[in-house]
C-alpha cells in the first residue's frame, strides 16, 4: 500500500497504528436496504420496505423521516477506534447487547451487527470479520433505535 502524507513527517510518524488503519464498520446505500431487524435487549422488531414506504412487523406504519435518518447512519457506519486484545476478547457477542441485520432483497444479511456495551464504549463486530470495534456509547442508539423511535405518529383527533 502507498500513503501520502499531510503535514510534517513528526505527525505522521507520531501516529499509532490505529490511526492508520480503516475505521468503516459498514457502509450500505440506503436503497439497497429492504428489511432491518433490530434487537435490543429483550425487544425486537423488524421494519420492512413496502414500496416508497416502510411499516413496521406489526403493520404500523414507519415514520418517513426517522427511517431514512436510521438507513443513512449505516452509510456509512465509521468507528472511533479498535478494541484491544483484552477487551475484545472480553467482549459478549453470543448474546449481544443489541443486533442489527440489514437485508437486501435476499434472505441472507447484508450485514449483522452486534454490539456488546460497556461502562465507557460500545464494541462492535460484524459477522463477516473477527475485528472489533470501539464506538461511543450515544451511538448505540442511533444504530439500534427503540421501536417507538421509528412509529409514525397519528394526528390527534379533538
Amino acid at each position: 500500500a502507498v500513503y501520502a502524507l499531510h503535514g510534517t513527517l513528526a505527525q505522521a510518524l507520531n501516529r499509532g497504528l490505529g490511526d492508520w488503519r480503516d475505521k468503516t464498520i459498514v457502509s450500505l446505500p440506503p436503497d439497497s436496504v429492504q428489511r432491518v431487524e433490530v434487537t435490543h435487549g429483550r425487544q425486537a422488531f423488524v421494519l420492512v420496505r413496502a414500496g416508497k414506504t416502510w411499516k413496521l412487523d406489526s403493520g404500523a406504519p414507519a415514520d418517513s423521516m426517522a427511517v431514512p435518518r436510521l438507513l443513512t447512519e449505516f452509510h456509512p457506519t465509521m468507528a472511533m477506534g479498535f478494541a484491544s486484545p483484552p477487551v475484545a476478547d472480553s467482549a459478549t457477542f453470543t448474546r449481544p447487547t443489541a443486533r442489527v441485520r440489514l437485508f437486501g432483497a435476499g434472505t441472507v444479511p447484508l450485514v449483522d451487527l452486534r454490539f456488546d456495551s460497556t461502562a465507557t464504549n460500545v464494541l462492535v463486530r460484524a459477522d463477516t470479520g473477527s475485528t472489533v470495534y470501539l464506538m461511543e456509547n450515544w451511538s448505540l442508539s442511533q444504530l439500534a433505535p427503540a421501536e417507538k423511535t421509528l412509529k409514525a405518529s397519528t394526528p390527534k383527533v379533538e
